[in-house]
């Protein structure tokens, strides 16, 4: 059985330096509540510190070092005006893979356009900004 219990003091102080010294000294034990929520604070902030991946733009991040707006994503369908089909964003990944592994020349690479903004793929940026 764990004999945790909660001690409480009451200090009427005019300098902070003498209260910090006086609860430094007299070293209260935390309560279970206290160790759980610092624990997962830690845990947290050590999640934060790890490598994800957007699930917008897709891109590898670390959310601890990511501000606002460093997310540019597409939100709609890419269209090939090669076959005139719309296909996803990793169809259109596989068939620009392709083209640059058959080392096609510009005129010969496939015709790819995002729906939302009619930007190419895989040359302009996102046209939407995600946090």
């Amino acid at each position: 059985m764990d004999d945790a219990r909660e001690s409480w003091i009451v200090m009427i102080v005019k300098h902070l330096l003498l209260r910090s010294t006086l609860l430094d000294d007299i070293e209260f034990k935390k309560t279970n509540e206290q160790i759980i929520a610092e624990k997962e604070i830690e845990e947290k902030r050590l999640d934060d510190e790890k490598v994800k991946v957007c699930p917008k733009c897709l891109q590898n991040h670390i959310p601890s070092k990511t501000s606002h707006g460093n997310c540019n994503y597409h939100d709609a369908f890419v269209y090939d005006l090669d076959k005139g089909t719309k296909i996803n964003s990793e169809q259109a990944q596989n068939v620009q893979q392709k083209a640059v592994l058959l080392n096609q020349k510009a005129e010969q690479q496939p015709k790819l356009i995002w729906a939302c903004c009619l930007a190419l793929y895989g040359r302009d940026r996102g046209c939407l900004r995600y946090s």
